[in-house]
């Protein structure tokens, strides 16, 4: 049964906080069971999530980042509906932690973690059904998988979107193998997420991990690779209404990529041999999640306007502004009331198609 998705206009929305259930593993084929994700108590306490089947990729000075855990009141939803009433927040966007589902791993495997965890927030959806909005992860390493898996959970669970990665195991986004998953998702009216993940390849890690900076340079750059390639490989040509956001690397740089991509497309005939739109006009398809401390906002927002700006307290890691995300927003100077009105949730809606008639 598909699940309605008509909210209010008004409704305030984090546009990202991050969530991977106890459960999410539990249906892993059983012939899987010595390498599928799966979480271990620490003797503190504390959960851990091991994954032996994508242990040999993990960088070694992230693996102690890991190594902590997490503590059991990070899987206690009512804990969490408590949370987002505290910060200000209706409803919350759950985007998967997101080790498990990078693409170096054998496509059917990653089919079932997939599927696996897309069913268990299919039932956090059905218990909550007006405070959570769901992220698919999705095997993009095997087209064709990825749209079943898509299909099944758009269509037939009821989530709102499909997250992926900014690289294919090295390959960028404008990869033509990936064509296909595009068309359907255009066709599908599906919105795709594109995160950093710190536990694959992030252009420059070898002169960065001294300093951990994976997030802090990692995501950004392969935000400014993904960008570039969907533009100039003619993705945003050949599919004008998908949809793309981009999430966990700030807005500050738009203005500036935008200058150079510009720059590029006037300078260098392999920039624009792909596309007949500037670069400036396909940023038409891209939404840009951030947080409520971003100094360069109201810059931004007089460069782009706020229709494509969401804000996300990054809920629940500890660099996130909850609890005073929404407070942080209304207190922003140089905004207006509907920036405030975009940014809290009214371009959220747009994106994930939440202001729909139910299906």
């Amino acid at each position: 049964m598909i699940l309605a998705r008509k909210i209010l206009p008004m409704i305030r929305i984090d546009s990202d906080t991050h969530f991977t259930p106890m459960d999410a593993f539990d249906a892993v084929n059983a012939k899987y069971a010595g390498v599928a994700p799966r979480y271990i108590m620490l003797p503190n306490g504390r959960y851990r999530l091991e994954n032996r089947s994508r242990e040999k990729f993990v960088p070694a000075h992230i693996k102690p980042l890991r190594e902590a855990g997490h503590d059991p009141a990070a899987f206690n939803l009512d804990a969490r509906i408590e949370a987002m009433r505290k910060d200000g927040f209706d409803m919350q966007v759950l985007i998967p932690n997101n080790s498990p589902f990078y693409y170096d791993v054998e496509p059917e495997l990653s089919a079932g973690i997939c599927r696996s965890f897309n069913e268990s927030i299919a039932r956090i959806l059905t218990r909550f059904p007006k405070k959570f909005v769901g992220v698919a992860p999705a095997p993009l390493q095997d087209a064709r998988l990825a749209i079943r898996e898509m299909e099944h959970a758009v269509s037939e669970l009821g989530l709102h979107g499909v997250i992926i990665y900014q690289n294919v195991n090295g390959k960028d986004l404008d990869s033509e193998f990936l064509w296909p998953f595009y068309e359907r998702a255009e066709e599908l009216a599906v919105p795709l997420l594109v995160h950093g993940v710190d536990s694959g390849p992030l252009l420059g890690v070898e002169r960065f991990a001294r300093f951990n900076l994976d997030v802090c340079l990692g995501f950004p750059f392969e935000v400014f690779m993904a960008i570039s390639a969907l533009i100039f490989g003619g993705v945003t040509e050949r599919f004008p209404g998908l949809k793309f956001g981009f999430f966990e690397v700030g807005v500050g740089f738009i203005p500036w990529l935008i200058d150079r991509l510009e720059t590029a497309y006037d300078a260098r005939p392999a920039a624009r041999a792909k596309m007949g739109r500037r670069p400036r006009d396909c940023f038409q398809n891209f939404y840009f999640s951030l947080g409520a401390d971003d100094s360069t906002l109201p810059d931004v927002v007089k460069r782009i306007g706020s229709d494509r700006l969401m804000i996300g307290s990054d809920y629940p890691h500890p660099d996130g502004t909850f609890p005073n995300t929404v407070t942080m927003v209304e207190s922003r100077e140089g905004l207006t009331a509907r920036d405030k009105e975009n940014l809290l949730g009214g371009t959220a809606a747009d994106f994930f198609n939440l202001r729909k008639p139910p299906l």
